[in-house]
């Protein structure tokens, strides 16, 4: 159950009877105090909404892991998390060769064509004008 401070309405100075200067003095701390209790109170709501709002959205990112988790751990046919990533290390051990290196070696042949047509063009500017080189 949540805190719910509502005593700061429980004093009215209306209800006293002040000479006029201590009574205009008390009834202008009290409006402060209630001003500044309800400014606190609707600082305080819209925190907790904020707070409620991200906890909601990381239990349904938790619940879309679990489901995704438990979903590898059918695929893989085990039981346990620690058992999959076992399954998982030791799939990633025998795996192909990784994307990153197949990257590599096509850019080296992608380099290497380059060249050799860089260097095709090369030889026919330098024949046209005259100079034959091989």
């Amino acid at each position: 159950r949540l805190y719910q401070a509502d005593d700061i309405d429980l004093f009215d100075p209306t209800e006293y009877a002040f000479d006029d200067e201590a009574g205009r003095l008390l009834k202008a701390k009290a409006e402060e105090l209630k001003r500044r209790y309800n400014e606190h109170r609707s600082r305080f709501k819209d925190e907790l909404d904020s707070l409620t709002h991200k906890v909601e959205s990381l239990n349904f990112v938790l619940a879309r892991k679990d489901i995704l988790l438990h979903g590898l751990m059918k695929h893989f046919g085990v039981n346990n998390e620690a058992m999959l990533e076992q399954q998982l290390e030791a799939k990633k051990m025998n795996a192909t060769p990784s994307r990153t290196a197949k990257r590599k070696t096509t850019t080296e042949k992608i380099r290497a064509a380059a060249d050799r047509m860089l260097g095709n063009i090369g030889r026919r500017a330098r024949a046209k004008n005259g100079k034959v080189e091989d």
